[in-house]
């Protein structure tokens, strides 16, 4: 029971802040959001509402109404209509002031007692309870401030992004005019060409050379595929590429995956955002070596969809690839052939060799003009005397490719000997000076580099560390080849050291460190570092390297490590049998060892990802698995990790949500939320729009409108446009529900702007949709056509069926507002076949608020009869569905053709059955009801009720 002296002393306080804030009010026209603040304010510092105040925590809130009164007071009078913007303003002035910083943290602190006392709020004096009321209404909810404790301490620093790759360098480049021609005008016409050939034909440096002419250097977007690369590592350079350019946010959204080890959104959703920032630009993209991710069915789809959108011009592409790939057209794929006899002379002379007419012939015969070809021959033939004696020798070789590679060894000194080694083990990705120095012993090798580049050995580029080197690919292969064993382990030591310490780069680290012999440390990096691997792109080159250990190789903890990474990476890419596998042989193992604490926790991990690998189809087997996990972690002691403590919560959560368990749900969700760490993460914000759907689904609109607020805050910290734009759209929901369109409106056209700016259609279309529904019901009928209108238009052009059901039916409902009767008929039937012909059983679940509106225009339209059938179909429907608010509505529609048939008491006992599974459901279905009821209750003489 709460005492007397309490309730004074508590009241007193209020007092003293109230007198506060009067003082302040001259600055403040409204003082209502002042007074609502420092009510509040007063309110948190409470532990429980027997105990004493916390005189400190109140003195910290005295410094946010007092030193930062004028900031606060700006602040407050915008959160009546847009809170989370005052939000994060308040923030900002934070993070310069640590004052109000701590004062922020202090109120915070407190955020349990407010909800503790906010339910007893029924043991206060009517006045008190009245005051806090007001205050908690005008202080827009306990979630703001949360949301600014997430702005004050855990901003993420978004590092600047590197600058994007060029063309290689090409100061010699000659001939090939009439290529260059055609492909310019290609590039203008078509605005793609596609170069193919045989290796060393020229295609890269073709490719080089016309990005540099036809564009600025700029605008020139450049990737050398490599083989077992993933969608995300062009999602990741075009990232970097576009941040060059000013549009950050897909920098930022990478970044902040990378640094908090969450996964990026789905490709498809990520293809339809490049799409939106590199359209109308003027780039040129360029993919090199594409035929080396051919397999790699994303990758595939995503330079299929840009070339799809060449046709709108401000966009151009060009690739390279050694075969037709199936995807291009055949006569878009131009085959190069090697340099004409003209431009194969004019190379060999600009390299400062002159054949006579009878020797130059015999060579381009031998080499067919291949540039490659061409390159080492030049470098065989410049030093030699005796150049018919050459000549012969590479007539009478089985294999010019070797032959004129093996000459070149002979005639280079021993450190080019070394450079060139070195080179090599770097496995075609190109290397700094520092690099290759410190896998020669500290050797300088500047001006083996600048003479090996010379004689175009090297392929020179610019990278994020000034110049870099690599090999054409024929070259690369030959000197690996050349080194011993024991000198080539040695060399890869030394690069994993370098990129594990110097230039760190964890994939490259780890694959040297795996080459050279070093699987524990190899291991170690791969599986620490899996998210951010992931995260960029490189899960297939990770499990390339990591199935090349085996146990043998490692200690029993590293291959456990190996499995449990497997396991997740094969879950990522869908091959669930592998990672099924890959968990039971981690579980096989830790079974074989001592069940210490950090034995606990890692068979923690591989139970929850046998859990996970059935949470969707199976619940309830993934609950026996994730029950177990827990099990497991509670041996773990402290090696328990509180983010997998959270994530396992978070499963079992979604488990029990699969199961319609709702209370269990809501309470293992609860409780992830509660364990993870403070601050912004993917976790959270998953965890919090869970919580929002489920609390939709009890139609407990206040506390799901709270989660949804702290979910929106969450994804602008990760940068999540995505996870944004589907919470807005859930909080347009929420605020439509509880009847305050003029909200729900202002969420919408938040989360429409986001989808229009990473183009996704399906969000564009469903927000197009419901504005269009809210205006309506605001009685803006014109703005509600035109929204409706374009929502179909969308839905149509990318065909998105369920979501042109919808709007189907929102469109004819709007007509029968405005007596358009025929066009009313026309939308109907067009949903009713969209019912009809989609295989979904989830289209089948609109059918009874079809016939609804179908009975209800044909009452309109005088058809009583009909309207009775169908009327009577559509609530059989709904019951069968057991879907209550449907069947109310459907219902209500009934009650009003039973009036329409003089069956008023009928009709009445309907309605009054049929209301109670509306209110505190769909408060705006429920006044229609309502009034439906009204008028059966006049009609059978109940004018007092009616």
């Amino acid at each position: 029971m709460v005492s007397d002296d309490f309730l004074e002393r508590w009241r007193g306080q209020l007092t003293e802040s109230l007198v506060q804030v009067a003082r302040l009010a001259p600055q403040a026209p409204e003082v209502d959001f002042a007074s609502g603040l420092l009510a509040t304010a007063v309110l948190w510092p409470v532990r429980e509402p027997v105990q004493e105040f916390d005189g400190d925590a109140i003195d910290a809130i005295r410094t946010i109404a007092g030193a930062q009164s004028k900031h606060i007071l700006r602040a407050v009078q915008t959160w009546d209509d847009n809170p989370l913007t005052a939000a994060r303003a308040l923030a900002a002035a934070a993070q310069a002031d640590p004052d109000l910083a701590a004062a922020l943290a202090a109120v915070v602190a407190h955020f349990d007692a407010a909800n503790l006392l906010a339910a007893r709020l029924g043991m206060m004096p009517p006045e008190v309870v009245n005051q806090i009321k007001a205050a908690l209404v005008n202080i827009g909810g306990i979630i703001n401030i949360q949301s600014l404790t997430l702005n004050v301490t855990h901003t993420l620093e978004i590092p600047a992004p590197p600058r994007p790759d060029r063309p290689p360098e090409l100061d010699e480049f000659v001939g090939r005019a009439r290529e260059l021609a055609r492909y310019a005008e290609m590039l203008a016409t078509q605005r793609l060409v596609v170069i193919s050939g045989m290796a060393g034909v020229g295609k890269t440096a073709l490719a080089a050379r016309l990005a540099r002419q036809a564009s600025q250097p700029d605008a020139v977007f450049w990737h050398s595929f490599r083989e077992r690369e993933g969608i995300e590592v062009i999602i990741w350079k075009l990232a970097a590429f576009l941040a060059w350019h000013g549009q950050e946010e897909l920098w930022h959204m990478v970044q902040s995956a990378r640094q908090i080890g969450s996964q990026l959104p789905p490709p498809e959703t990520l293809f339809d955002y490049v799409l939106q920032m590199v359209e109308g630009r003027g780039y040129l993209l360029c993919f090199d070596d594409l035929h080396l991710v051919e397999k790699d069915p994303l990758l595939i789809r995503l330079v299929a969809r840009l070339r799809a959108a060449l046709g709108s011009g401000g966009l151009a592409l060009v690739i390279t690839t050694r075969r037709v790939l199936s995807f291009l057209q055949t006569a878009e794929a131009d085959s190069l052939a090697g340099l004409s006899a003209e431009d194969a002379r004019l190379l060999l002379e600009r390299w400062g060799l002159r054949l006579p007419d009878a020797l130059f012939e015999r060579l381009y015969a031998h080499t067919g003009g291949n540039a490659q070809f061409l390159t080492l021959a030049m470098n065989v033939l410049q030093p030699e005397t005796n150049l018919a004696g050459a000549m012969e020798r590479l007539a009478e070789s089985d294999n010019i490719e070797r032959y004129l590679l093996v000459e070149v060894e002979e005639r280079l000194s021993e450190q080019e000997q070394a450079v060139m080694g070195a080179v090599a083990v770097l496995l075609g990705y190109p290397g700094s000076q520092d690099v290759i120095e410190a896998m020669l012993d500290g050797e300088s090798v500047r001006r083996s580099l600048r003479q090996l580049a010379d004689r175009h050995l090297l392929i020179v580029r610019d990278g994020a560390r000034g110049k870099e080197y690599q090999q054409h690919a024929m070259v690369q292969a030959f000197y690996y080849e050349l080194l011993g064993r024991t000198r080539r382990r040695s060399m890869h030591v030394r690069a994993a050291a370098f990129y594990e310490a110097d230039d760190p780069d964890l994939l490259r680290a780890a694959i040297h460190y795996e080459r050279g012999g070093n699987y524990a440390r190899s291991a170690q990096l791969a599986t620490q570092g899996l998210p951010a691997l992931i995260s960029q792109g490189q899960t297939r080159s990770l499990r390339h390297l990591l199935q090349q250990f085996t146990a043998a190789h490692l200690e029993p903890v590293d291959w456990i490590d190996v499995n449990l990474a497997l396991g997740q990476i094969c879950a990522l890419l869908a091959e669930d049998e592998q990672a099924r596998n890959h968990y039971q042989e981690a579980l096989d193992r830790l079974e074989r060892m001592d069940s210490g604490q950090a034995a606990c926790a890692l068979r923690a991990r591989a139970l929850r990802g046998m859990g996970q690998l059935v949470y969707n189809e199976e619940p309830q087997e993934a609950l026996v698995w994730l029950r177990q996990a827990f099990d497991a972690l509670a041996g773990a002691g402290g090696q328990v990790d509180p983010q997998l403590e959270a994530a396992l919560y978070l499963d079992i959560g979604w488990a029990h949500r699969r199961l319609h368990n709702i209370a269990e749900a809501m309470d293992a969700f609860q409780r992830g939320l509660a364990r993870l760490p403070r601050g912004p993460s993917q976790l959270r914000g998953d965890a919090l729009a869970r919580l929002v759907a489920l609390y939709m689904a009890q139609f407990d609109l206040e506390n799901a409108r709270r989660y949804a607020q702290m979910a929106v805050e969450n994804s602008r910290h990760l940068h999540n446009v995505w996870h944004e734009q589907t919470v807005l759209a859930m909080l347009g929901n929420i605020k439509h529900l509880g009847c305050d369109w003029k909200g729900a409106i202002t969420d919408y056209e938040a989360a429409l702007a986001l989808a229009v700016q990473i183009g996704d259609r399906s969000v564009h279309a469903a927000m197009e949709t419901n504005l269009g529904v809210a205006h309506a019901n605001l009685g803006n009928m014109d703005a509600a056509l035109a929204h409706l209108t374009n929502g179909l238009n969308l839905c149509r052009q990318s065909h998105l069926r369920s979501s042109e059901l919808k709007t189907q039916l929102a469109v004819s409902k709007l007509y029968m507002r405005l007596g358009r009767w025929a066009d009313a008929e026309n939308h109907l039937n067009a949903a009713e076949e969209l019912v009809e012909s989609t295989a979904s059983g989830e289209a089948q679940f609109h059918l009874p608020l079809i016939l609804s509106a179908r009975a209800e225009l044909r009452l309109l339209t005088g058809h009583v009869e009909e309207a009775t059938a169908i009327a009577a179909r559509s609530v059989a429907l709904a019951i069968a569905q057991d879907k209550h608010v449907d069947l109310a509505v459907c219902q209500r529609v009934q009650g009003q053709v039973l009036m329409a048939r003089g069956e008023y008491q009928q009709a009445r006992t309907l309605l009054e059955r049929s209301l109670p599974l509306l209110e505190d459901r769909h408060r705006f279905e429920a006044a229609k009801s309502q009034v439906v009821l009204g008028q059966a209750l006049t009609k059978t003489g109940d004018a007092v009720r009616g």
